[in-house]
């Protein structure tokens, strides 16, 4: 099965907002310049990208095992999980917030009801093409029993 290393997603991502020379991608993602070499080649031998004259295009007619590799869950979920512990092992407690609370059924649906609003805000910014990757914020939340935390920890 193909598959798609982070920084190979970081600069599909890249591509996919607009076709980009060799220097726009460094540019746009401030990846070191044999990085984003290295990864252009695979990514051209992969036939996920495609090169026109000085600019790099994604390919609009991808395999399926390509298009596979890029849109599994199972890909997207390692890559988050690789960026989260980036983020928290990079952290100094600032940007982390960590609550353990007790909920009510009515708190639990108010919560709900400000996650779906704030994904839908978040989805809304998602479209802005003009800016830079590396630029872009990463937001992450999420939500388990603590119960459920502890046997996982222990099973």
């Amino acid at each position: 099965m193909l598959s798609i290393n982070l920084i190979e997603r970081i600069l599909i991502e890249s591509v996919y907002k607009e076709e980009k020379s060799f220097d726009s991608i460094i540019t746009d993602t401030h990846l070191p310049h044999a990085v984003i070499e290295n990864c252009i080649i695979t990514l051209l031998a992969k036939n996920i990208l495609i090169k026109k004259l000085d600019k790099y295009y994604l390919n609009e007619n991808l395999s399926k095992e390509a298009t596979q590799a890029i849109t599994s869950e199972s890909e997207k979920l390692k890559a988050k999980k690789l960026i989260l512990s980036e983020i928290i092992s990079h952290s100094h407690g600032d940007n982390i917030n960590f609550f353990k609370v007790a909920m009510s059924e009515r708190e639990e649906k108010i919560l709900n009801g400000l996650i779906y609003n704030v994904e839908e805000f978040l989805k809304s910014l998602s479209t802005n093409k003009s800016t830079k990757t590396t630029n872009e914020q990463i937001i992450f939340w999420g939500e388990s029993k603590y119960g459920k935390v502890i046997n996982h920890l222990y099973s």
